[in-house]
């Protein structure tokens, strides 16, 4: 969600190869994972169409407040990492 925020939505960055050095996306799942995800966030309302038209890519950003749990998920699972070392 961060990564979509930061960088908007090129699904030739995400599809069918997560490039991950241009999206400066750091995790080490692997594609099909993170292929898996976005249908869950899409699922979840997380993502949201925002420019649907036949003969185009479908277009998605976060859906209002999504961004914010994401950082705020993101955060707390730093902090934790950090306790345990």
């Amino acid at each position: 969600m961060v990564t979509i925020d930061h960088v908007g939505w090129y699904s030739y960055l995400w599809f069918p190869i997560v490039q991950r050095e241009v999206l400066n996306f750091g995790s080490d799942e692997p594609d099909e994972e993170v292929h898996a995800a976005f249908a869950s966030l899409i699922r979840k309302g997380a993502l949201v169409l925002t420019k649907e038209n036949p003969d185009e890519i479908p277009q998605w950003s976060p859906a209002t407040g999504e961004v914010e749990i994401a950082r705020e998920t993101l955060s707390l699972g730093r902090d934790l990492r950090n306790r345990s070392q």
